[in-house]
Order: structure tokens, then sequence, then C-alpha cells
């Protein structure tokens, strides 16, 4: 999958691929949320099966490689 472009917000990114958009957001030191949009609207409905409420915000560090993002 090939990445087009990223934008860092806070303890999130958006990852804009040929495929649609991942927005993925640290919820602590090990865990990240997944979510996925063809568009780069995603949805605003509450998730019956995901606890949104992590705490306090963890700090998020991206850095580019020749292979991608980590």
């Amino acid at each position: 999958m090939q990445i087009d472009r990223y934008k860092k917000i806070g303890n999130y990114v958006i990852v804009k691929t040929n495929k649609g958009f991942f927005e993925l957001t640290a919820c602590s030191d090990n865990i990240f949320r997944v979510r996925y949009a063809a568009t780069e609207e995603f949805s605003t409905k509450a998730s019956l099966m995901v606890d949104t409420d992590f705490g306090t915000e963890t700090d998020l560090e991206i850095r580019e490689t020749e292979d991608g993002l980590i």
C-alpha cells in the first residue's frame, strides 16, 4: 500500500494511502486504535465495541523511513 501523505494531530495521525484513509490513535504506549475510511471523513457515530475514554493523552512520535512510517 502506498502512503501519499500523513498529518499528525495531537495523539493521532491521519494517513492517506492509495486505498483510503487511516486514523491511528495512540491509546497507551503499546495500544493503538485504527480506523479506516474511503474518504477523509471518519464516522462520528459512537462505537458499541470500543471504549474511547483512554484517560490521559499519550505522546505519539512518527518518523519517515525509506520503507514507510514508524
